[in-house]
């Protein structure tokens, strides 16, 4: 029963940090609007609204697949990551 009851309580947990997540990257894109005008700088991912949303929920499950296949993340983070648009040197680096 302490599994199960360890198990449930993960998963607000996992809401938790996906929300800080979106939450830092609307401050990233608030940062780079004030400090760079409305350019980032080159490689940097386009952040938009839906976007923010959609990226740490992505990174979740990209994680949760790659544990459920016994692959390590870089597998699947690293087309995720260039899907979004980061440069091959920065999402190699990050795998």
């Amino acid at each position: 029963a302490v599994y199960w009851l360890g198990l449930f309580f993960l998963y607000p947990f996992i809401c938790v940090t996906i929300m800080l997540a979106l939450r830092f990257l609307l401050q990233l894109k608030s940062w780079h609007e004030t400090t760079l005008g409305n350019e980032g700088a080159e490689g940097d991912p386009v952040v938009s609204n839906s976007s923010a949303a959609l990226l740490p929920a992505a990174a979740a499950l990209v994680g949760f697949v790659s544990s459920l296949l016994g692959l390590g993340g870089g597998e699947l983070m690293v087309p995720l990551l260039l899907e979004i648009g980061c440069l091959p040197r920065v999402a190699a680096a990050t795998s």
